[in-house]
């Protein structure tokens, strides 16, 4: 199987050295869009969902991964009225390949927000 590179994230993480920096509320981010990815169109992920609706920062840091080419924008379909169909589980953003390996660091680490446990704790 022949994985695309991916220019973007080469470029970010080898300027000098290979580094890679990311925020708390990247890392919440990249585990709420990978949590909105594995959701099927019906059920709500009411965590990924406040993660990615309820961040008034979430355009500069989904703007900050995308630099970094660790996400990518989807355009979303729209009808001939450019309506979005709320039941078509759409899903603006994705995971690049480099994602979804930093998203399983990320678990690894322990880094972010951790859904709340049955008794509303974290």
């Amino acid at each position: 199987m022949r994985v695309e590179p991916n220019s973007r994230f080469a470029d970010y993480v080898t300027n000098v050295a290979f580094h890679l920096t990311l925020s708390k509320s990247m890392c919440s981010v990249l585990l709420a869009i990978q949590a909105e990815e594995k959701r099927k169109p019906a059920k709500k992920d009411e965590w990924a969902r406040s993660i990615l609706t309820g961040y008034s920062h979430f355009v500069p840091v989904v703007k900050r991964l995308e630099d970094r080419g660790l996400v990518k924008y989807i355009s979303t379909p729209r009808n001939s009225f450019g309506h979005i169909n709320p039941n078509s589980g759409h899903k603006n953003f994705r995971l690049t390949d480099e994602g979804k390996l930093v998203v399983e660091l990320i678990k690894r680490a322990e880094i972010g927000l951790q859904k709340p446990n049955k008794t509303g704790t974290k």
